[in-house]
């Protein structure tokens, strides 16, 4: 069992499908232009500084701004990987790492399964990420084909710039599987720089920016032609997941609206919310007729848990719904958080950690 979503680490990323070389590239700013705004001579500045946050008369110009890139300072310098081990990578976050990266009873065959190849595959490309840095594994006493694996640096996807964090990208299930039927392991670095580059447009307010196709060649070995990279992004599984358009020199690579992940993050808020909040009401329209006891969830206990949905299945949610309100609600347990125990009883209905954690 996966789940729905996983937190992949920028420089994990970066490093697998093999750190770009050193180059220079050049990038749009808007800068804010006091003179021609007309700031110094403004009554309303003087008499308030925060004026100037909502002044309705700012200018800005446009600069190209020349940006050194150097991944290996940023990133760090672990070994690139072929395109299994890559692909196992990806499949070891969705298996439900706890807080520090750590895969209790990860099972050979069903990666296997999932990755359509042998488990002695996943053997060997487990081996190749140990030695390689990303992971730590070891086999469980007396289970065969079942390891405990440690995820590198998996604590520190989710530090802050300022605590020297390199931040994540959010995959879903279905831009997984995108990734993983891309049947070459230059396809697979090559999608998985296009997200990262439209996930960065978005982040920095500039989706479908324009890139030079010479700064994409940087990303990749250098025996990738041009004509490669174009030959690509051509391809229809490319298409499904990007909207791209190419000029002579540059290229634009931005989600389908499918794939798009602000789209797609409030397109299953809303969807889990309504959810969660019928699940809910059916209990409290019991309750008002005098056949059961109603959860009577407040507004933050229903978004609480409707989050919950980003991880596991919502199925396994509503079921966790009822089940706490069979156990609980019905016999007038006091419940301490209704979201964090919805979730403990949400993992264990999806096969995930021990049970006893919610008795």
């Amino acid at each position: 069992m996966i789940t729905l979503t996983a937190a992949v680490g920028q420089s994990v990323l970066r490093n697998a499908i093999g750190r770009a070389d050193n180059y220079i590239t050049y990038e749009e700013k808007r800068i804010f232009d006091p003179s021609a705004t007309g700031c110094y001579d403004c009554t309303r500045r003087a008499q308030s500084a925060s004026a100037c946050d909502h002044c309705p008369k700012k200018v800005y110009h446009t600069e190209m701004r020349k940006v050194y890139v150097n991944e290996k300072n940023r990133y760090g310098s672990m070994p690139s990987l072929n395109r299994g081990a890559i692909l196992l990578l990806l499949y070891l976050h969705f298996c439900e790492p706890d807080e520090n990266g750590l895969i209790r009873g990860f099972d050979a065959s069903e990666a296997a399964e999932a990755l359509s190849c042998h488990p002695r595959t996943i053997a060997n490309n487990l081996t190749r990420l140990s030695d390689s840095g990303y992971a730590a594994v070891s086999h469980m006493d007396g289970i065969p084909g079942y390891y405990n694996v440690f995820l590198t640096g998996y604590s520190a996807y989710f530090r802050k710039a300022q605590e020297n964090g390199r931040g994540y990208i959010t995959l879903t299930q279905d831009l997984f599987h995108q990734i993983l039927a891309q049947d070459t392991v230059n396809k697979v670095r090559l999608m998985v720089r296009s997200i990262l580059t439209a996930q960065k447009d978005i982040t920095d307010n500039r989706k479908g920016a324009e890139h030079p196709i010479s700064e994409i060649r940087h990303q990749l070995p250098s025996y990738c032609r041009k004509q490669d990279i174009l030959d690509i992004l051509g391809t229809d599984s490319f298409r499904s997941v990007f909207r791209i358009s190419e000029k002579k020199y540059t290229v634009r690579i931005a989600f389908q609206d499918a794939f798009d992940p602000v789209h797609v993050r409030a397109a299953m808020t809303r969807d889990y919310t309504e959810q969660v909040r019928r699940r809910l009401a059916r209990y409290d329209q019991m309750d008002t007729s005098g056949q059961v006891r109603g959860f009577h969830a407040s507004e933050k206990d229903i978004r609480d848990i409707a989050m919950i949905g980003f991880r596991y299945p919502v199925g396994a949610v509503l079921k966790a719904i009822d089940q706490i309100h069979d156990v609980y609600i019905s016999q007038n347990l006091p419940i301490g958080s209704l979201g964090a125990l919805v979730r403990t009883y949400t993992r264990w209905i999806a096969g995930f950690g021990d049970f006893s954690s919610a008795a």
